[in-house]
């Protein structure tokens, strides 16, 4: 609803992606993913804040798309994807992990939207200097992977409720 009144909502987006962080990095904490610690998990989030704030005050601006913040939370959930996918799959290791009911769907939901996600959030500067029907288009995927991503926490959250 900013846009309708002219105001800038980067802003928000940079404290969204921090936020958006730390409840992921919290839910793959409650998941245990394979050789990751909670003090890890920590780390990562402190580390994380620190490469916002570069981002918001020192490479970038508050007021400009958060490209490195965007990118690096991108690549460091699609790496806990992979090693929880690792490390509860049965035919990966013998001494697979059980995981909670509907988290499955979850992580593939969270994996597939920031696989694909990621190249948007590289190269969001270069999006935003293309022609209107070109960022309209790109951003028309975009909100395919949210959907996609939603359907499959809606999933997650059902198989979870049913077990």
């Amino acid at each position: 609803m900013l846009w309708k009144h002219k105001i800038n909502n980067f802003p928000l987006l940079h404290f969204y992606t921090f936020f958006e962080f730390t409840v992921l990095i919290l839910f793959f904490s409650h998941l245990k993913p394979g050789r990751f610690s909670n003090k890890q998990m920590v780390f990562t989030t402190l580390l994380f804040l620190v490469i916002c704030l570069i981002d918001a005050f020192v490479t970038g601006s508050i007021y400009t798309f958060n490209t490195y913040s965007r990118t690096t939370e991108s690549l460091v959930i699609i790496l806990l994807c992979l090693s929880w996918f690792i490390n509860t799959t049965p035919l990966q290791t013998r001494n697979a992990k059980k995981s909670p009911p509907g988290s499955d769907h979850m992580v593939r939901g969270f994996l597939i939207y920031f696989s694909g996600a990621l190249v948007f959030f590289a190269f969001g500067e270069l999006i935003d200097h293309m022609r209107f029907s070109w960022r309209l288009n790109l951003w028309s995927i975009h909100s395919f992977l949210v959907f996609q991503l939603h359907i499959f926490i809606l999933i997650g959250l059902w198989k979870a409720q049913i077990r």
